[in-house]
């Protein structure tokens, strides 16, 4: 069966996402429209599941762009072939889907969709190209990808804070904030994430009990001392319990040049 989702600027296509979508399910859709519409002229709708049952149902002749997880997914029983990180675009019965691992694979498997089907290129938010086209014919896509590493550019988001930038690139699996304004982490957590020892243990909660825990000027943490480490587990054990969704904490000391000067330490250094 064929899977032709433009001809001739006539709009054959829905944009189908599950009933309780995730941001990132809803970026990628929102991609997926924009650069249709771009591209060959012609702007496919977003619709639920439920009312693309409906449409269908009544006779609308459309082909569907399942994206993300989806009971359609689920229910054609696709195999998953991408690992973690990974995504997949498969055309199956007429049907186009588009679904990948984690928050952001999805997203990936969008823009790998749209690198095919009018040669989206993502160089920066203000520089993207792609051609124009009269026919988006998706017979027959069948392909899939796993990055050998999951999470790509941590570092780079955390400095530049450019969710765009980090997205286009591919590199990074946290975008935007969510629809009542919260922050959306992703898989890193930002609020303890690098040069967050002091957030862990605070000066102003511990040091008047437990100077022995910082150095002299309060700036870093004594490492060797095992009081200050069980205290220093405890809160981040708390801190993993806060935030139930995340799959990596990032630790680290503080960043300056100052250092505990205690004997086990001065110790510890020379070894």
């Amino acid at each position: 069966m064929s899977c032709v989702l433009v001809k001739n600027g006539e709009n054959r296509a829905l944009v189908v996402i599950p009933e309780n979508a995730s941001p990132f399910e809803k970026i990628a859709a929102d991609l997926v429209v924009r650069y249709i519409y771009s591209g060959a002229g012609v702007k496919p709708e977003i619709v639920t599941e439920s009312v693309a049952k409906y449409c269908l149902s009544r006779g609308d002749d459309k082909q569907c762009i399942y994206i993300g997880n989806t009971a359609a997914l689920k229910n054609r029983n696709l195999p998953v072939r991408h690992g973690r990180g990974g995504f997949t675009v498969k055309e199956a019965d007429g049907d186009l889907f588009i679904f990948g691992h984690g928050r952001c694979g999805v997203i990936w498997a969008a823009q790998a969709f749209l690198e095919k089907a009018v040669s989206y290129k993502f160089f920066a938010a203000d520089e993207i190209e792609y051609d124009k086209t009269d026919v988006v014919d998706v017979t027959g896509y069948d392909f899939y990808f796993t990055p050998s590493i999951e999470n790509r550019a941590s570092g780079f988001f955390a400095a530049s804070k450019d969710s765009v930038y980090a997205t286009g690139l591919k590199a990074m699996t946290r975008f935007g904030g969510l629809a009542d304004g919260s922050p959306f982490f992703g898989t890193w957590n930002e609020k303890i994430s690098c040069h967050n020892h002091l957030t862990i243990l605070p000066p102003d909660k511990y040091y008047k009990d437990h100077p022995e825990w910082y150095d002299s000027k309060k700036n870093q943490l004594c490492l060797t001392n095992p009081q200050m480490r069980d205290e220093f587990f405890k809160n981040l054990i708390e801190y993993f319990k806060a935030y139930p969704n995340q799959t990596h904490f990032l630790l680290g000391h503080e960043d300056n040049e100052d250092v505990c000067e205690c004997e086990r330490c001065r110790e510890r250094a020379k070894a």
